[in-house]
């Protein structure tokens, strides 16, 4: 939601504030990421509300909201005058940036900003001043509880949105809390459980003891700054859904909600199809079309001017289903892993199929799906639709689905990536199952890969438009069984001279068709007469079938595209020579000739071999004349 994403962006801002150092301008320290760089300035001003001489000196924040990849924050100080500057920003109409200074141990957030396109330089003006604390200047414009069914638990959302109409900023500090009045403070409903802040950026002046959530600030004059009327508190908890709750004929779940603040508005919203509250005194109102991004259609239920300390019931009736944690089998599980230097990504398709024909939800302890996640999984990206079902943290770096789930088949898709330990270096991928899985598939890019698995056997390679998948499976996966891949990068040898390869690659083809041709040299040696045959049709196999072999070494990054090139040339070539010579006229076969004849020099007698003396004349046959008989 985008404004909610402002909050964050604003709380971070805060948070980052609160925490850094006054120095000059830079980057911020440790990890933090600089802002886009780019042809722009973004310049302004720090006013003092009371006395201009205060913004000398003073810190200024830049935060850096980009459409894609990490937020960039950078600092610089103001100079004599107030003036300050950031130089060399992106001007990019995309990036979102918010401004804010730190005061008197305070963060000020400033404004938005952003570049129109073509835009060099922008000013903006940021105010400061002293801090008070007295409330009354403080009134809560509006309070939302947003339910969400999440099986076993009910989620909810408070969001209270608070106007300071006061001229200075309200801030308590911690050491002056314990008999100083809040500027906000509201009651959890009996049982709350999980108390947790989105984005996990708590402002510095919440406090959360037992079920009371108290502010102290810092809360900014509404009349400073184009933030005012995002200011406020966000939170989440769950309460526990009683055994039985949406089964015909069960009582409505009650909550009550006390507001020791009171606020001059209450929602109450549901997502349409979910759960149907039941508050005295309200009033449904139209919702808003959700937005592109945003939650599912909801239906908004409002009680207007509730007093301070006063409280609301609301009976909550759950649609019909069945507490049925079997009813769910898990299918086949796809998972998609891609190796680069930074991360191992991943990303895991589970089918699954719930049986019946009502939707089903987890017992307390028993979700409908379990799913451990690797050590060390970041960045965990899933479609926000997957809320309705449940979706939420096991505790132990996993996720789970507690319900309500619709009858039939259905697809849970999630992201995340795993660090490399070493780049270049081999990485271990393990996983397990909360339930027994018949097939598991995993598909590796291959992008020069050595895989080795104890519990995983290879399937053919899968091509498709733009690579090539090594495919592995796995069959009947239990339940806790751990599934162990190795992948480790192909070295590749240095590289030669050009020169030196093209005579390796001459040699090495030159070889090859030495190999190819021996058996044919040896059978022609062998045989007699009548069995030599024509050789060309197999040494042509054999070269098709080199390239069929080269082909797939090159496809998998076994033969680098020069020595490809080069070794395809020469089988091609080869391959043409033969199919030519299969073309021409057949060769003649050769007649073997007669053995020459040996005769007397004397008489011309006939003799035989290895006869000393005639056998007509009994002359010594000391030569012998060889002549061909015709």
């Amino acid at each position: 939601m985008k404004r909610n994403a402002v909050r964050a962006a604003v709380a971070v801002l805060v948070l980052l504030a609160a925490r850094a150092g006054a120095q000059h301008e830079g980057v911020a320290p440790r990890d933090v990421p600089d802002v886009p760089s780019g042809p722009a300035t973004l310049e302004g001003e720090v006013k003092h509300d009371e006395d201009p001489a205060r913004a000398a000196r003073v810190e200024v924040m830049l935060y850096a909201l980009p459409p894609g990849g990490s937020p960039g924050l950078r600092r610089t100080t103001t100079d004599a005058s107030g003036h300050f500057a950031f130089q060399n920003i992106s001007n990019d109409p995309q990036v979102s940036y918010l401004v804010g200074a730190r005061y008197a141990g305070l963060p000020f957030p400033g404004t938005r900003a952003s570049f129109a396109s073509g835009e060099l330089k922008k000013r903006v003006t940021i105010p400061i001043g002293e801090a008070g604390d007295d409330p009354t200047a403080v009134a809560v414009a509006e309070s939302e509880l947003r339910l969400a069914w999440l099986g076993a638990r009910i989620g909810v959302d408070e969001v209270h949105k608070l106007e300071n109409r006061g001229a200075r900023t309200f801030y308590v500090p911690a050491e002056r809390r314990k008999d100083a009045r809040p500027a906000f403070e509201t009651r959890l409903p009996a049982g709350a459980q999980d108390f947790s802040i989105p984005f996990g950026v708590a402002p510095e002046g919440l406090v959360h003891e037992g079920d009371a959530v108290r502010f102290y600030g810092p809360l900014y004059p509404a009349s400073w700054t184009a933030l005012g009327s995002d200011q406020g508190l966000s939170f989440h908890y769950a309460l526990p859904v009683p055994e039985g709750a949406g089964r015909p004929g069960a009582r409505p779940l009650e909550i009550r909600k006390q507001f020791p603040s009171g606020a001059k508005r209450v929602v109450v919203a549901v997502p349409v199809g979910g759960p149907t509250p039941h508050i005295p005194g309200a009033r449904e109102e139209k919702a808003p079309a959700p937005a592109e991004g945003e939650e599912r259609a909801e239906r908004r239920f409002v009680v207007d001017r509730v007093a301070p300390g006063a409280s609301i019931a609301i009976a909550l009736e759950l649609p019909a289903t069945r507490t049925d944690p079997d009813a769910l089998a898990l299918d086949e599980t796809r998972i998609f892993l891609e190796l680069d230097d930074a991360a191992l990504q991943v990303r895991e398709e589970h089918h699954f199929q719930v049986g019946g024909d009502t939707p089903v939800v987890g017992a307390a302890g028993r979700p409908l799906l379990s799913i451990p996640l690797p050590a060390g999984a970041a960045d965990l990206r899933f479609d926000r639709d997957v809320f309705a079902w449940g979706l939420q943290a096991d505790g132990h770096g996993g996720v789970e689905l507690e319900g309500p789930l619709p009858a039939g088949a259905s697809d849970l898709e999630l992201a995340y990536d795993l660090p490399v330990p070493q780049p270049g270096g081999p990485i271990s991928f393990e996983r397990r199952f909360g339930r027994a899985l018949p097939l598991l598939s995993i598909y590796v890019a291959d992008t020069g890969l050595r895989l080795d698995s104890d519990r995983l056997h290879r399937r053919r390679p899968v091509a498709t438009s733009d690579r090539t998948y090594l495919h592995l499976e796995a069959f009947e996966v239990e339940p806790g069984e751990s599934v162990r891949l190795e992948l480790e990068p192909l070295r590749a040898a240095p590289a030669p001279p050009r020169g030196v390869t093209l005579l390796l690659v001459a040699l090495a083809a030159a070889a090859l068709f030495a190999f190819l041709a021996a058996p044919l040299r040896r059978a022609r040696a062998e045989g007699s007469a009548d069995e030599i045959e024509d050789p060309a049709w197999r040494e042509r196999d054999a070269v098709y079938d080199a390239l069929r072999d080269l082909e797939h070494d090159h496809e998998t990054a076994k033969v680098s595209d020069e020595d490809y090139a080069a070794m395809r040339q020469q089988l091609r070539a080869r391959a043409a020579a033969l199919i030519r010579e299969e073309r021409g006229p057949a060769p003649l076969r050769p007649v073997p000739a007669a053995p020459p004849a040996r005769f007397c020099k004397q008489c011309r007698a006939s003799t035989s071999p290895g006869d000393r003396f005639c056998a007509q004349c009994g002359a010594a046959l000391g030569r012998l004349e060889h002549e061909a008989t015709a």
